[in-house]
């Protein structure tokens, strides 16, 4: 490996390291103090329905990763709640409403362009509006998905949640392409759309999409340039319902919050996970099944390959953190690294308890 620096001030630096031990040096500092995250740029820049447009690049992402962007970009984001279209929840015949899904993926797309709409003129800087205007992106994810799983009787992590994830995200996908399809015929592509390089994006060929909706984005292009990304909606999922977050697991089903807005001092509440209240109510006061988990119950291989599942579905990234118990080591950090590339992962982050003093041999 070689890196090279050529700047006036210090001329030109060349300097050869070995890959693998610049991934161990990651670990070892993330094992330390729980950064850095890791983003696999080769995968963020050929993934995505852009990779072969010359005028599309991105230089950057948004503060929590799951958001990349070009010079330029703002977040505009949505989530939908996965956990409101489970039909008859915690029992034996739930199921998951995949018409009313398909039905809220076309209102959330044309919701967040009507917002991009309006609020172009109000973004601070002229490079925003112009981004804005010429390429339209908008990013559409979920949360509740773990409160998702357990209405459906379904352990976040396994095989089974697996082929739902790839059912419910092939949906959503589908139609948030279709749906920016049906705009374009009305109000046109976004400004830089190239639609041939559009049919043949990397993302695009990957839905495999039926060939009259090839031929129709090959002719119409479509009105956004980039469509979903999976935030971490920690405010939104907290207000609106207390569902589980983006699309992790639940981090615990009983914690403390404080807050220092309602009373004008610190003060601290208990707090149990809305879904144990809502599972008790139905099914009386017994003891949680094994598919009640928190993210410390789950494998972090079972982790990356829940997030690799997703990303197959998301042109944009995923904003999910893998929280390490205690007795977690550096090499557990690293095989993390390695095996989220192998997942095709666009980023990665991992959370550890902070630890100092430490080899890696």
């Amino acid at each position: 490996w070689v890196t090279k620096f050529n700047s006036p001030e210090t001329g030109k630096i060349t300097k050869t390291f070995k890959a693998k031990d610049l991934l161990k040096l990651l670990a070892k500092r993330n094992w330390e103090w729980a950064e850095p995250g890791i983003l696999y740029w080769d995968t963020i820049t050929n993934y995505n329905m852009n990779n072969n447009n010359p005028e599309f690049r991105i230089t950057a992402t948004n503060p929590c990763g799951e958001l990349p962007l070009q010079d330029g970009g703002a977040c505009l984001l949505g989530s939908i709640n996965l956990s409101e279209f489970v039909i008859n929840p915690f029992t034996s015949s739930a199921k998951f409403d995949y018409e009313e899904l398909e039905k809220a993926v076309v209102i959330a797309v044309q919701g967040l362009n009507e917002v991009l709409d309006e609020n172009i003129s109000t973004l601070p800087l002229e490079i925003q509006r112009k981004t804005a205007r010429d390429w339209r992106a908008i990013g559409l994810g979920t949360m509740g998905l773990a409160d998702m799983f357990i209405k459906l009787g379904i352990r976040y992590g396994s095989e089974e949640s697996l082929e739902v994830i790839n059912e419910i995200y092939k949906t959503i996908a589908e139609m948030s392409v279709r749906t920016s399809l049906d705009i374009a015929k009305v109000k046109g592509s976004f400004p830089k759309c190239d639609n041939e390089k559009l049919v043949e994006s990397s993302f695009i060929k990957a839905l495999n999409l039926p060939e009259r909706i090839i031929e129709d984005i090959r002719y119409y292009g479509l009105h956004n340039c980039q469509l979903l990304t999976c935030a971490p909606t920690g405010s939104i999922a907290t207000m609106l319902n207390n569902t589980s977050t983006g699309v992790e697991p639940n981090f615990a089903l009983k914690y403390i919050r404080k807050t220092q807005s309602l009373n004008g001092k610190d003060t601290y509440y208990e707090v149990n996970a809305k879904i144990v209240e809502e599972f008790k109510s139905v099914n009386g006061n017994i003891e949680l099944p094994d598919y009640f988990v928190e993210s410390k119950d789950i494998d972090y291989i079972n982790r990356i390959k829940v997030q690799g599942t997703l990303q197959k579905w998301i042109d944009n990234s995923i904003s999910s953190t893998i929280n390490l118990p205690n007795e977690a080591t550096i090499e557990d950090v690293y095989n993390i690294y390695v095996e989220a590339w192998k997942q095709g992962l666009k980023g990665v982050t991992v959370n550890c308890v902070p630890h100092q003093n430490v080899s890696f041999e």
